[in-house]
């Protein structure tokens, strides 16, 4: 699904299109979204994006993000200022 999305949403400027990763958990039964930075796989860029590509795993601060859904899953358009770290 995300190839799918990737195709017809292409970020502009330098935003950065992700699928995040363990979103939210569950505490007695009320879902809790995490307020630590985010983890998730790069699935769009912005044309003036130079610091990730397409398939990396960043982490990004979850204050400053665009949520949306879409076909059932959620995701993000985050500025590249924004994003806190890549992982190797």
């Amino acid at each position: 699904m995300s190839i799918e999305l990737a195709k017809q949403i292409v970020p502009c400027f330098d935003q950065v299109l992700i699928k995040p990763e363990a979103l939210e958990r569950e505490v007695s039964g009320i879902l809790i979204e995490n307020e630590r930075p985010q983890r998730g796989e790069v699935i769009g860029v912005g044309p003036d994006v130079k610091s990730v590509k397409v398939g990396n795993s960043i982490c990004v601060s979850t204050r400053f993000k665009t949520r949306f859904t879409y076909e059932g899953e959620i995701y993000f358009v985050v500025e590249e200022e924004d994003i806190v770290g890549k992982f190797n």
